[in-house]
């Protein structure tokens, strides 16, 4: 937090006018708003990868992932599991927000 109100105080001293540091204070905002929710989808993912876990799921690979959103980039953490008992794999992150969307 100390870390946006010094970027907020730096871009106040160094613009001109306020339409300008409007946009650049916009620009920021959306940058620490990617930055929160990619951390969110991550540890979003490290729960459901603990839930499954539970459930006799493995995990076969962790790697990065990148969604393009209309304020920027997110990039998380999401991990590709499979269910031994089924014999079939999923990414769980993406899985539970497709079923949270329908």
């Amino acid at each position: 937090m100390s870390k946006i109100i010094s970027e907020i105080y730096g871009l106040i001293k160094k613009t001109e006018n306020l339409i300008e540091l409007e946009e650049h204070l916009q620009l920021l905002m959306y940058q620490v708003f990617s930055e929160i929710l990619g951390d969110i989808f991550t540890q979003l993912d490290q729960v459901i990868v603990k839930t499954k876990q539970q459930e006799n799921w493995v995990v076969k690979r962790k790697d990065s992932k990148t969604i393009q959103f209309i304020f920027g980039v997110v990039t998380f953490q999401h991990t590709l599991m499979g269910c031994l008992l089924q014999n079939k794999s999923t990414e769980v992150c993406e899985k539970f927000v497709q079923n949270s969307t329908a």
